[in-house]
């Protein structure tokens, strides 16, 4: 019995550490407004009831000047059989580390299933989509 419970306690510690996270990369399609790009690369990464997801290198309208990596934390990860839901609400996003409170996520739905991940939020006043197929 002693055993068991070094092991459940192990294992525990284990979860906390955030070793059993999940990193799997998506390629798709962003939409933002009326401004729509293919290719974009989305980075979700899982670890328990939570997960941070990474947009790279894409730009949020035609006439940005640059193009960002931005970076979203703190929701909620729910599996439920062959899906898992993501959400959120009232999150600031990160660029370069540094917070972006203009910007707030805010009525994050994502779905995740075997091969697909598809988002519908606001970033500001910004309503974006994505549908992405995973590649890694």
């Amino acid at each position: 019995m002693k055993n068991i419970k070094i092991l459940v306690y192990l294992f525990m510690c284990v979860s906390c550490l955030g070793l059993f996270a999940q990193t799997t990369r998506y390629k798709g399609k962003m939409v933002v407004g009326n401004y729509t790009r293919n290719d974009v690369i989305l980075e979700l990464r899982e670890n328990g009831n939570k997960a941070d997801g990474t947009i790279f290198n894409t730009k949020f309208a035609w006439l940005m000047p640059v193009k960002v990596d931005a970076e979203i934390r703190g929701l909620n990860r729910t599996a439920n059989g062959d899906k898992t839901f993501i959400s959120g609400n009232n999150l600031i996003p990160y660029v370069k580390d540094k917070p972006k409170e203009k910007y707030m996520v805010t009525h994050f739905n994502g779905i995740k299933t075997k091969d697909n991940f598809s988002i519908s939020t606001f970033f500001g006043n910004k309503k974006v989509t994505y549908n992405g197929k995973k590649i890694n």
